[in-house]
């Protein structure tokens, strides 16, 4: 029942509860006294402790248990060990991580199962890896229990959707690595310490293993705080022109705070400094909606099967799966309406 609100509870279009949780505002208050930036321009910033006197799981049994797991699933898949490799020697080689040089233990110590997503649609990073800081042992609580969750404060989906659809030049591109970019303080780090293997091709033993602590989690700013949900930068513009300075200066922000972004998407030819930036790709994403940049058009892709819709679940499992904020796809209203019909009958 409480899937089938949630579907409904989509249509209310920009309606948020304001920021009155206790809660959020201390992690809001935490966040905004510990930002600083380090002289290489790079965002720095202290986890959100509920507690001062809290400390995590340690956690290293179950990391450990996670690892044995991790390889021999991608043991039997080595384009897909070679690619985990290769990810963590560049978060390495980007300073994002850094290599343990002693295992002295301080009072506040976590390691954090981490697996693969793989996005094989993704022109970019087709293989990244995750984090766990919910997973959940007898030690103690887990990182994300002793941490404020923080309010969300990301901008209205539906209206970075409405106005994306309001300029004449339409520019997205992603930030990459985006959370992986803000850094944290040196006495933060021991949290988010993981383990992975110094000879991908050999077995998880102790001797095998290598332990990294993560260091990282004029066109106007206010615009882009306004146009970016998650790691996701909209851009709109009334000439190509405009279109091609604010992309450029977009990039140039991001720079700045030592945060690059990846390929960008356009519905005209848009211009930068090398081609390696534009992506050639016509039909993708904008903020999970399919989006065709050549004819500029929302697009939405669904599967019946031979057998039909045959109860009141597989319809509502049908139309549930067809992300769409906006409400503009065609084909859920009757669908929606059938439900409602199925409903006041009492039909099973």
């Amino acid at each position: 029942m409480e899937q089938i609100e949630q579907t409904w509870k989509l249509e209310a279009i920009g309606i948020r509860d304001l920021m009155t949780d206790y809660q959020d505002e201390k992690a809001f208050e935490a966040f905004q006294k510990s930002l600083t930036t380090d002289k290489e321009g790079r965002c720095v910033m202290s986890w959100p402790w509920k507690n001062q006197e809290i400390a995590p799981a340690k956690g290293y049994g179950l990391a450990w248990g996670r690892l044995r797991t991790t390889i021999r699933r991608l043991k039997k898949s080595p384009e897909l060990l070679e690619c985990y490799d290769e990810y963590i020697k560049t978060l390495l080689e980007e300073r994002i991580i850094e290599r343990m040089k002693n295992q002295n233990e301080t009072w506040r110590v976590s390691y954090l199962p981490h697996q693969a997503v793989i996005t094989p649609q993704k022109s970019t990073t087709k293989l990244r890896v995750v984090f766990d800081a919910s997973a959940k042992t007898n030690e103690g609580p887990s990182l994300n229990e002793c941490l404020y969750r923080g309010p969300a404060m990301m901008p209205s989906l539906v209206g970075i959707l409405l106005r994306a659809r309001q300029g004449r030049y339409l520019v997205i591109v992603d930030v990459e690595k985006a959370f992986l970019q803000v850094s944290l303080k040196q006495e933060d780090r021991d949290v988010t310490r993981f383990l992975w293997l110094e000879d991908k091709t050999k077995e998880v033993t102790q001797e095998n293993l290598a332990t990294y602590p993560i260091h990282a989690s004029s066109l106007r700013r206010a615009e882009v705080a306004k146009n970016l949900y998650v790691d996701n930068v909209v851009l709109t513009a009334e000439n190509e022109l405009e279109s091609n300075r604010k992309a450029q200066e977009a990039k140039e922000l991001f720079k700045k705070a030592k945060m690059y972004l990846g390929e960008f998407n356009a519905n005209y030819d848009i211009e930068m400094d090398s081609e390696q930036e534009i992506t050639k790709k016509t039909a993708t994403k904008l903020l999970g909606i399919g989006w065709n940049n050549i004819k500029d058009e929302f697009t939405w892709r669904w599967k019946i099967s031979e057998e039909g819709l045959q109860t009141k679940r597989q319809i509502l499992q049908f139309y549930a799966a067809i992300y769409d904020p906006l409400g503009l796809c065609p084909i859920i209203l009757p669908w929606k309406l059938l439900v409602q019909d199925l409903w006041k009958k009492s039909v099973s």
